[in-house]
């Protein structure tokens, strides 16, 4: 029998928590006992009223999700925060989280989003970045089409230099704007996400290539990637992957 306590202990043995940034808040988000047995899991990138409604029609008695279902202080709960939590309690349902410490583990969303884009010989540049190679060598309009094919995230916001040749890449998925001048240190371009106004400013003065692929792409692959780690290791329990979805689009 597998328990929602055994879960916990076993990602956390992957992702231990003291990855975890000071700002962060993961681990277990809503549960009744720790000793209740597990059958079903669902995992999504995060949860909304429509992921929970996924979750009660399929008799999950799990959600997993990397962005925080408390993420800060609630003054109140209400709209759609009451929505989902009456439903997760109706349905027994509980929720863990891992978000910045799955970020930054070995073979989490970092590691994953290196391995997604086709990268080489990666390396861990301390904390969120990752760094690896292209097999060739790629224009910036070569690599954009080669985001696209391996992200699937469709048009996306970059600046990169006409001439510019790109072979080494960093990345970190989600919101990584705050490591672009480490990553124009050692890579010919930057791949992550949120960027703002001020970072392609940034990024031409630098001249390091950057690339906003989107929070969605960047780190969904990874939320898919942990349902078939713990498959493995809980062959008793069922995982089952929800996708989100981006939350916007573009026109």
């Amino acid at each position: 029998m597998t328990t929602i306590r055994d879960i916990d202990t076993y990602i956390t043995e992957l992702c231990p928590r003291d990855l975890s940034e000071g700002w962060d808040n993961d681990g277990v988000m809503l549960c009744g006992s720790l000793d209740k047995e597990v059958k079903k899991v669902v995992l999504c990138l995060e949860i909304g009223l429509d992921a929970v409604k996924y979750a009660a029609s399929v008799g999950a008695d799990v959600i997993i999700t990397h962005h925080p279902f408390i993420f800060r202080a609630m003054p109140n709960i209400r709209g759609e925060k009451f929505s989902e939590i009456e439903l997760l309690m109706k349905n027994n349902i509980s929720v863990l989280s891992y978000h910045t410490r799955y970020d930054k583990a070995v073979g989490g969303v970092n590691d994953i989003l290196a391995e997604t884009l086709e990268l080489k010989n990666v390396t861990d540049n301390g904390t969120f970045l990752r760094t690896g190679e292209l097999e060739c060598e790629m224009s910036g309009e070569q690599f954009a089409e080669h985001l696209r094919k391996t992200l699937g995230c469709g048009t996306m916001k970059t600046y990169f230099d006409k001439n510019a040749k790109i072979k080494k890449v960093s990345v970190c998925g989600g919101a990584g704007k705050s490591f672009l001048e480490e990553a124009s240190q050692i890579a010919d371009a930057y791949v992550s996400a949120d960027f703002s106004h001020e970072t392609f400013i940034d990024s031409k003065t630098l001249g390091t290539a950057v690339f906003d692929a989107g929070h969605y792409y960047t780190e969904n692959p990874a939320v898919k990637k942990l349902g078939k780690v713990l498959s493995e290791k809980f062959a008793d329990v069922v995982f089952d992957f929800h996708d989100v979805g981006c939350p916007y689009f573009m026109v």
